[in-house]
């Protein structure tokens, strides 16, 4: 049986015999030296004849060889691991490479087919799988679901027709994002040229146009779209005015569950939020015209299987809300007279709207099943609304029923707020020896606020109505970042709240913050349990020896072990350099502790007037070396 090295040896000796034969042609003469020129020549036809004849036969072989290869080649790619998958499996990996994007440096190789629209040409990955090898070209080529993924900013119209021709019939999820600079004017172009037309494919689309002033000239949200399924429609918000006068496609949508609107909105009517499960709308212009109780209501009774609902308004609202909202919230907030509208699947509710729409909404609706419910209020002045924040969680405007299953709160204030309180409970589930413990955690964080005492005060309220509504048996983070009065520090909130895993406090808190932690009771419940702090992050202030001194006594003497010290951006006063070396061994003296001198932190020394950091030496056992600080001049 021939083997391809018989074959590889004749080669070989086939060479060999043509070197041989053309060193012995070499000594060819002429026959006679007194005949004619054209019968010299004649010795030489016939050796060109058969090499001619030769040649022709080695390009065949050439040819023959080369299909040998393609087969070899063939064999070894079935031979592939991904190729060992079933083909529907393929089919199935194909079709979320499809859903990404492809830049090449080649710009020639696929110059036919680049779009402009970025520095380097972009191509859709359905081609580089197709052109591998013969198997999954025919698998590509039969997917046509593989080439139905098609942004639109980011291809030529040529390589966009040709996606569109391969998807055949099957729906298209189309993403444009048009930027105000670069080559946003071609992809406009291209949106209001293909989008109408294909419309009556789309499942899935998000068009997002950022050039100030420009409207679609043939708007696709005009067409009817029998299969559309998702929309994120957004646009530029520098005006914060843009109310679509219109109900999407026509009101010919009857698949349409998850409605994204950013920088736009419809009117708050009945009609327009029909059958939705998700209702995101941001960056709207809430005084382009009213936003009152019955408006929210309209919204949400369009949509009685709302799972996810979603409303921010845009950034003027910080800045009109005082001119617009009544100085009596009362009328705004009582709403015993009107029925509820039942949300029985609300799971999810994010509310970026002032108090008083809260009120409106969180009356207005049953819910029974919110498992994440973060609000964050705007506008106002929270002296004069203080009174209307804790009763947002009291069981007449929020039924305990609705937050049975909670596992996210978050409740914030921020804008022109003077407060700004985070409240965030979650729920985890431990493995091990238990795996059904359920531990609820609770976050706690505070910004900025001229007025503790109303702070103070509304977090107590907060967190007993929170309590009421469920048993919260741990503060996972308390942040204080405040100026403080010496008679109303806010650490006074630790005999409020239960016990605490992680605290971080930063700038004008810190001096008596640390007085308060390292004291024997601090950070714990007012039932005087033990400390339970295992982080403490001290940020953006300035420490002195002393102080430092204090929190190595505190954690070494601690019963639970404070597993991770974090200083962040932190001006350490400190006498000498062998005080630094002192403070770090005595931290590194400490079980169990994980210290960390974070970005920024800083040791002033009085003697000797230089600055030093710490650079970590990770393979030393000496993890810290004290060493001057870079001359930032």
């Amino acid at each position: 049986m021939t083997t391809i090295q018989d074959i590889d040896k004749s080669l070989d000796e086939f060479l060999g015999t043509i070197r041989a034969w053309d060193e012995k042609s070499s000594d060819l003469r002429d026959a006679a030296i007194d005949a004619l020129a054209d019968d010299v020549r004649n010795h030489y036809d016939l050796p060109i004849a058969s090499i001619n004849s030769m040649l022709a036969k080695i390009d065949n072989g050439m040819k023959e060889l080369q299909v040998i290869r393609a087969k070899f080649a063939s064999r070894r790619s079935a031979r592939a691991k991904i190729n060992e998958l079933p083909e529907d499996i393929l089919r199935l990996i194909f079709g979320h490479c499809g859903r990404t994007e492809v830049r090449t440096d080649n710009g020639s190789l696929f110059s036919g087919f680049a779009g402009t629209a970025s520095p380097g040409p972009r191509l859709h990955p359905a081609f580089p799988v197709s052109w591998t090898c013969s198997y999954w070209r025919k698998i590509s080529l039969d997917h046509s679901g593989m080439w139905a993924h098609v942004n639109l900013a980011s291809f030529s119209q040529r390589m966009v027709e040709e996606l569109f021709k391969r998807a055949k019939e099957h729906p298209l999820v189309i993403h444009c994002h048009i930027p105000s600079h670069g080559q946003s004017e071609r992809a406009f172009d291209l949106a209001s040229e293909l989008l109408p037309l294909k419309m009556s494919r789309v499942k899935e689309l998000s068009l997002d146009i950022r050039i100030s002033g420009k409207q679609l000239a043939a708007t696709p949200l005009t067409c009817p779209a029998p299969l559309i399924e998702q929309l994120h429609f957004g646009l530029s918000t520098q005006t914060l005015h843009n109310v679509l006068p219109y109900a999407l496609f026509k009101g010919e949508a009857p698949k349409l569950r998850h409605l994204t609107l950013d920088g736009i909105r419809m009117p708050w009517n009945i009609g327009f939020y029909r059958n939705l499960s998700t209702l995101i709308i941001r960056n709207f212009d809430r005084h382009a015209t009213s936003l009152r109780d019955s408006d929210i209501c309209c919204v949400i009774q369009d949509s009685p299987r709302l799972e996810i609902l979603e409303i921010r308004s845009g950034s003027s609202i910080t800045q009109q809300t005082q001119q617009t909202q009544p100085s009596d919230p009362s009328t705004m907030v009582s709403r015993t007279s009107c029925p509820r509208v039942e949300l029985k699947h609300l799971s999810t509710l994010t509310l970026v709207i002032p108090v008083q729409i809260v009120h409106h909404l969180l009356s207005s609706i049953a819910a029974n099943h919110i498992t994440s419910l973060t609000i964050s209020l705007e506008g106002g002045v929270m002296d004069s609304n203080a009174h209307l924040v804790a009763p947002l969680f009291h069981p007449d405007i929020l039924p305990r029923s609705a937050l049975s299953g909670m596992k996210q709160l978050i409740v914030h204030a921020h804008g022109s707020l003077p407060i700004g309180t985070y409240l965030w409970a979650t729920e985890t589930l431990q493995t091990g020896f238990m795996p059904s413990l359920n531990q609820r955690h609770c976050r706690v964080e505070w910004r900025d606020s001229s007025s503790q005492p109303v702070y103070i005060a509304t977090l107590r309220q907060v967190a007993s109505n929170v309590l009421a509504h469920r048993k919260i048996e741990h503060i996972e983070r308390l942040v204080l970042s405040s100026d403080c009065d010496a008679d109303d520090h806010p650490c006074a909130i630790y005999t409020h709240l239960p016990s605490l895993s992680s605290v971080a406090i930063d700038r004008a808190v810190v001096p008596s913050a640390i007085g308060q932690l390292c004291s024997s009771n601090a950070g714990t419940p007012a039932t005087g349990e033990r400390s339970t702090i295992t982080e403490l992050t001290i940020r953006h202030c300035a420490v002195t020896s002393e102080q430092l001194d204090a929190l190595i006594v505190w954690c070494s003497r601690r019963r639970e072990p404070l597993r991770k010290l974090v200083f962040t951006a932190v001006a350490f006063k400190i006498a000498s350099r062998s005080a630094i070396e002192a403070i770090v061994r005595g931290f590194d003296n400490i079980a169990q502790l994980d210290v960390v001198w974070g970005w920024g932190c800083e040791f002033y020394c009085s003697d000797d007037s230089q600055t030093y950091q710490l650079q970590r030496k990770p393979l030393s056992r000496k993890r810290y070396e004290v060493v001057h600080s870079p001359d930032l001049t």
